[in-house]
């Protein structure tokens, strides 16, 4: 949780920032920079967050195009046929009436609030699957660098339990060839002894951890056999806070995770407008040809085009309570994302405070 706040709090603080320097290292080895590089290319829930950003594009695409005008073709081809029972059907017999219907119909919505206020919820969900993006790249660095780290550490524990074995084996070797000699009690050798396999307990716990830290950068990058930069002694931060109410400001005005809550908040509440808008008029221009042979009951007619221009007009007066229920619950999303927005910027507060604190 640390690595996101400070990330939050220092902007332009930046992956290869972080001093990888080691003195002259191997070409092998792996700086944090190429580990969260290839991690990039590996993450499942970046890629996820990544497609969530194609479909919201895509979702506020289609919204928009129903405001757009709208052309369809139709066509209709029919084979009618009669035929009289009784004393008619010798005088009538049987008669056929092929017919024909084809054109198009132009629409354009020229009044739909409930379709613009949707439009406006689409972009703004757009707008949030890219901070939810930018939160999962934050997330990432974040599991990168600890566990870039716990794979340093761990091998940094077992080369000191080797060579403390190592010291106590030849500590004890000494000690028994003193006791041998009778210038060591049997106690002093039985305690080096005692240490010297702790420390090799200890020895066979650090490599188990080591390996296990291993296997979870594994899993991040997707290689196995790797060698690690060391990190250097000191960091230097390009920016200072100078009150933690600073620091938390900050926090607040960069975080993408109050950034993403904030447009889920915009989101609902344009929900609501949505809902509400639902119960205006809607008009549109509708422009219609149509080509059309057919005979009108099975009687002949003649063959002619028919052109319009007209106005539609629909507006709802009953539609049995199912849209003042998607108001309430349009409303109850919106008062849900607005406590969810609160929490998120608490928790902001929170961490961003107790991170200045552990960083001094």
């Amino acid at each position: 949780m640390i690595v996101r706040f400070i990330v939050a709090l220092w902007i332009g603080f930046s992956v290869t920032q972080i001093s990888l320097a080691a003195p002259e290292p191997s070409t092998a080895a792996l700086s944090l920079e190429t580990v969260y590089q290839l991690a990039i290319d590996q993450a499942p829930s970046l890629a996820i967050a990544q497609y969530r950003v194609d479909s919201a594009e895509a979702q506020s695409a289609d919204a928009r195009g129903s405001l757009l005008p709208q052309v369809s073709l139709f066509g209709e081809w029919s084979e009618n046929k009669i035929s009289y029972d009784g004393s008619l059907s010798a005088l009538y017999g049987r008669q056929n009436y092929p017919g024909e219907r084809y054109g198009f119909q132009a629409r354009q919505a020229l009044f739909n609030v409930a379709a613009f206020r949707e439009m406006q919820r689409r972009r703004t969900l757009f707008d949030r699957s890219e901070s939810d993006l930018a939160v999962a790249k934050i997330e990432l660095i974040m599991l990168v660098t600890n566990a870039y780290l716990s794979v340093l550490i761990a091998d940094d524990t077992v080369k000191q339990f080797a060579m403390e074995s190592e010291a106590l084996q030849k500590q004890l070797e000494e000690a028994e060839a003193l006791y041998a000699r009778a210038l060591l009690p049997l106690t002093q050798v039985l305690e080096t002894q005692t240490r010297s396999e702790t420390v090799k307990a200890d020895l066979i716990e650090a490599e188990g951890n080591a390996a296990i830290a291993r296997e979870e950068l594994t899993e991040i990058i997707g290689q196995r056999n790797f060698e690690l930069m060391p990190i250097a002694d000191s960091i230097t931060l390009l920016a200072r806070m100078a009150t933690p109410e600073q620091a938390v400001a900050q926090a607040l005005e960069n975080s993408p995770a109050v950034s993403a809550a904030e447009e889920g908040r915009d989101a609902a509440e344009l929900g609501v407008k949505r809902e509400k808008g639902s119960w205006w008029p809607e008009v549109s221009l509708v422009v219609n040809q149509q080509y059309s042979d057919v005979g009108f009951d099975n009687q002949t007619s003649p063959a002619r085009t028919t052109d319009s221009v007209s106005i539609s007009v629909s507006y709802p007066l009953i539609r049995g309570g199912s849209g003042s229920a998607r108001i309430r619950g349009a409303w109850a999303d919106y008062y849900v994302a607005k406590e969810e927005l609160e929490g998120i910027k608490r928790s902001v507060e929170t961490q961003t405070r107790s991170a200045l604190v552990r960083l001094d």
